[in-house]
């Protein structure tokens, strides 16, 4: 650990420098020069160059009072007094005094280190070990009470690195710390430090925890797989690989489901060469009990057209371009449409996967968003239990009207029985959430910021010459319009009254509006027919398609 870890160089320069002036006071002898260069000096820069100064914290130790008795009786006090009481939101003041406590705790760790790391330039090492320490255990106590931030596991790792602990005792330190930690996110963040730091069996175990908490998480499967195939831990790649192809993901992440079956299929034959043909059958049979799907969906169309899928699952819940995965299991594998390129002479297609699907019925609404379908059909393919000995295929070429084509199937045995728990798909939230903290931090920063006037004043200074219609593209901006359209016989009815008040004028408009004919195709039944969602009381439509599906969307 050297003293320029945390250190900062002075802005680069560039361009040819001037000489300086001279100066009329006397130049030191060569002599006198010493012959050593001085330490270098650190001093420590504010946490924001243009706000206010955080201030650090500085604790009154009473006597005989060691640094962990201090650390616990200081967060303590202020744990009762920052952190928010309230179960539901937190209200500003209490966002703005934990940031505030947030800040104050990094100053003090970025401090004693850059103390730390200056004892150390000047030989001062049981003085820079002593800090090192304190470090350690402020982290850990902040950790104990509540004031957990993602860099405090590296931190903490780092002081106790460079004062010369072992690794066993930094080890159980994280491992200990972790057990304090009130928040999943922590839990990734200390197993992804903890492989770095060589700990992979224990990352590995932790990266296994967090997948039960949050199995659509990409990142604890991915890490895994990497330390198992670095451990050689077979059952740690069949656990990591059979969570990854247990699910479906969708289309930006296809390249995890790739990497998945290749390391299975290496594992399998690596084991079948090395004779282990029991510990390779078992392997093939967890892979390809991952593979089985409940229902598979899959739409084919040609021509220079966009098509959308709509699936309502039996819990009612609907699987969309806007909600690519539900808590009822099923996802959306991407949205796939003509380009200005060129056709795809395979056509397009899109797919909805249900992995684990509810028993019961299923409808989905082909919708076509622009352009037109070669032949105004579209092929619709339905494939349920798949990889199982139940497994059916069923494919059909169905007419896309005007307003779309309802597609109708059942699953029979479905293997879910209860829904997705919110907080196993709140991270398909992350970016809202991101971009609602965003949003918050800049509320609050500009009533501390003397800048953000006039950040703004220039912002708007330069819209002339960022304009997109002038210089290129630009960001496109959107917002959605959602518009109620009334269904069936309505009435709108007027009445004026003369200038004289003897007279009553009275007119009346009657309005009729329903939604236009949808074309059907039932996989259960196998009957194909239009129907109409301005036609009250017709089997499975006007109600149900054309309020819900074909009104809505």
């Amino acid at each position: 650990m050297g003293g320029g870890m945390f250190a900062v160089e002075d802005d680069l320069k560039l361009g040819t420098s001037k000489k300086s002036a001279p100066s009329n006071a006397q130049q030191p002898s060569a002599s006198s020069v010493p012959t050593t260069a001085p330490a270098p000096e650190y001093r420590v820069r504010p946490a924001t160059a243009t706000g206010p100064k955080v201030s650090r914290i500085r604790l009154n130790k009473s006597a005989g009072q060691t640094d962990v008795d201090a650390w616990n009786r200081y967060f303590e006090v202020r744990a009762s007094q920052v952190l928010p009481k309230s179960d539901g939101t937190p209200t500003r003041e209490e966002i703005t005094a934990l940031a505030d406590e947030n800040a104050r705790i990094r100053q003090t760790v970025r401090e004693l280190m850059h103390d730390a790391a200056n004892d150390y330039q000047h030989e001062r090492q049981e003085q820079a070990k002593v800090k090192f320490n304190e470090v350690a255990v402020m982290i850990q106590s902040a950790l104990r009470h509540g004031f957990a931030q993602p860099w405090m596991f590296e931190a903490m790792g780092l002081a106790m690195q460079a004062g010369r602990a072992p690794k066993p005792e930094i080890e159980r330190a994280l491992m200990s710390a972790i057990d304090f930690s009130r928040n999943d996110e922590d839990l990734i963040h200390a197993a992804t430090y903890m492989a770095k730091l060589g700990f992979d069996e224990r990352a590995l175990q932790l990266f296994r925890e967090y997948s039960v908490a949050s199995p659509f998480r990409a990142e604890p499967y991915l890490h895994g797989l990497r330390l198992a195939r670095q451990l050689n831990d077979v059952d740690g790649i069949r656990w990591a690989c059979a969570g990854i192809l247990s699910q479906a993901w969708p289309r930006e992440n296809q390249h995890i489901e790739d990497e998945a079956k290749l390391v299975a299929k290496a594992t399998h034959t690596q084991l079948l060469e090395e004779g282990r043909s029991d510990e390779a059958e078992q392997f093939a049979t967890d892979i390809k009990q991952a593979l089985v799907r409940d229902c598979i969906v899959v739409v084919t169309w040609t021509g220079e057209a966009d098509l959308d899928l709509l699936v309502e699952e039996p819990t009612g819940t609907l699987c969309s371009v806007q909600n690519l995965r539900t808590n009822g299991g099923g996802v959306l594998l991407g949205d796939t449409f003509a380009t200005s390129e060129g056709n795809s002479v395979d056509g397009y297609s899109e797919a909805y996967v249900c992995p684990h699907a509810f028993t019961g019925d299923y409808r989905m609404l082909v919708r076509r968003v622009w352009g037109n379908v070669t032949a105004g059909k579209v092929t619709v393919d339905v494939v349920k239990h798949y990889g199982t000995e139940k497994q059916e295929h069923m494919r059909q070429q169905i007419d896309l009207a005007e307003n779309g084509a309802l597609v109708l199937f059942d699953v029979k045995e479905g293997r879910r029985e209860e829904p997705i728990a919110e907080k196993q798909i709140a991270h398909l939230q992350n970016a809202e959430q991101a971009i609602g903290r965003t949003v918050l931090a800049q509320q609050l920063n500009s009533s501390v910021d003397p800048t953000a006037l006039r950040n703004f004043v220039a912002a708007r200074q330069a819209g002339f010459f960022r304009d997109p219609r002038l210089f290129g593209r630009g960001g496109v901006g959107y917002m959605p319009v959602i518009t109620s359209l009334p269904e069936g016989t309505n009435f709108l009815g007027s009445a004026i009254v003369s200038a004289d008040r003897r007279y009553v004028r009275y007119n009346g408009s009657p309005f009729f509006s329903g939604i236009g004919d949808v074309a059907t195709f039932n996989f259960v039944t196998g009957q194909q027919g239009g129907q109409s969602g301005g036609r009250p009381g017709q089997v499975g439509g006007g109600p149900g398609l054309g309020g819900g599906l074909g009104g809505g969307f």
